[in-house]
């Protein structure tokens, strides 16, 4: 499945969140994370291990569809 999200830690707070990551998007790319998550936290890093479905902010679940039909840079196994 193909997704244009990626999990990341925030400044803000202890759990993870959700980034868009999509060629559409300038500064979001798998190599240079977008400077905030999707719910407006300032991004600190990649959460290694997390898939982003598995991300713990409701929030950035709830702003999440509307990046749904952005191209992904890769596929997900």
């Amino acid at each position: 499945m193909t997704i244009p999200f990626a999990a990341v830690t925030s400044t803000g707070d202890a759990i993870t969140h959700l980034v868009a990551v999509s060629p559409a998007l300038v500064g979001a790319s798998p190599d240079t994370l977008p400077p905030s998550t999707l719910c407006g936290q300032t991004t600190r890093g990649q959460a290694p291990g997390v898939h982003p479905a598995d991300a713990a902010c409701g929030l950035c679940f709830e702003v999440a569809p509307y990046y749904m039909a952005l191209p992904a840079y890769g596929v997900l196994q």
